[in-house]
């Protein structure tokens, strides 16, 4: 395993503020790694989703803003069918104005002694997910995403003077609406309550269906819209929701596959319920652990063929250019949050 992690490094220091301007950086240090699933062949690249593909970014203008990435050249593992992930270019000012942020609006409520301790970790989570999970946003929106991250990981009382600081500067970043969609998904995500969680599920396909919404992932999707800089009417959207649907589950059993081993440990040691597709699998096949997270994968992977496919279906129907950017930003999307958790130091 390479090891852990990021904001030991430029982010430490006093509370004042100074823009800098990074954007000749090579890519954003990996100092951690891994995969939580042993002995699985690594899959074909889906010819449907070339775009992903490194050498295919710069053919891309909504790409201009990112850095392809061969997770295997940088020592991360990539059992996916996606030929690559996407990284901002803005990740250092990112993280700049992420930690300044997370320093003057949010800290209201930590014990003293655990700031610097609570701030690396919820600020390094947060940058980490959205330059690799929204990487296609300008400077100035990139940095807006990382404080919208930070504000949604570092969520308690004192979020409502953050979001109040947010929210002016996302109505004033372009279109109104854009932004308006952007605040929308926060409030959303921020003010999800947990559903009641029945003792059993039928299938994976049920389990999904109840869980979908609490994983937030299309509140993610709004993220991934004000980053694009799209806004589709409601007919386009809906044209969308089979990909997106799709999207979301692939959102949420990656979550499920790369949390699992920290989920267990919390229920051992705290007796907190474990909620996770795996622990599913486990129960309705009758299998090790080891087993159903490889089944798990093997699902994730069928997930993955059919958004290709859903993909292809969309360019064929030859859509609003908007739709296409923005069907992209998804796929984008759900590699990212494959990068992000093979980085993010879960286990």
């Amino acid at each position: 395993m390479i090891r852990s992690r990021i904001f030991s490094r430029a982010l430490r220091g006093p509370l004042y503020f100074q823009v800098r301007t990074y954007t000749s950086q090579p890519l954003r240090e990996i100092l951690y790694a891994f995969d939580p699933v042993t002995a699985t062949s690594a899959p074909g690249h889906s010819d449907h989703l070339s775009f992903l593909n490194p050498s295919a970014v710069s053919e891309r203008e909504e790409f201009q803003h990112v850095n392809p990435i061969r997770p295997a050249t940088r020592g991360v593992p990539w059992p996916t069918s996606f030929p690559g992930a996407l990284e901002s270019r803005y990740w250092a000012e990112a993280e700049e104005v992420a930690r300044h942020f997370a320093q003057t609006a949010l800290t209201d409520n930590l014990p003293k002694g655990e700031n610097t301790k609570y701030l690396d970790a919820a600020v390094d989570s947060a940058v980490s997910f959205a330059v690799y999970a929204t990487p296609m946003g300008g400077l100035a929106r990139m940095k807006i995403l990382a404080k919208a991250y930070v504000l949604l990981f570092m969520h308690d009382d004192s979020a409502n003077r953050g979001y109040y600081v947010l929210a002016k500067e996302v109505l004033s970043e372009g279109s109104p609406a854009i932004g308006q969609r952007l605040l929308d998904g926060i409030l959303s995500w921020a003010s999800q309550t947990t559903k009641s969680r029945p003792d059993h599920f039928s299938s994976l396909e049920d389990y999904m269906a109840h869980r979908v919404e609490d994983v937030g992932a299309y509140p993610i999707f709004r993220t991934v819209e004000f980053a694009c800089g799209v806004h589709l009417s409601q007919a386009y959207v809906h044209a969308l929701y089979h990909l997106q649907s799709l999207c979301a589950k692939h959102f949420l059993l990656t979550n499920d596959l790369y949390s699992y081993a920290k989920e267990a440990v919390a229920e051992q040691t705290n007796g907190k319920p474990l909620f996770n597709a795996v622990r599913v699998v486990q129960d309705l096949m009758c299998v090790s652990v080891p087993s159903a997270k490889a089944i798990l994968r093997y699902a994730i992977r069928d997930m993955e063929q059919s958004i290709g496919q859903e993909y292809k279906r969309l360019v064929e129907t030859k859509p609003n250019p908007s739709q296409l950017v923005f069907a992209r930003g998804l796929v984008a999307a759900i590699a990212g949050n494959i990068f992000f958790s093979a980085t993010s130091g879960r286990t």
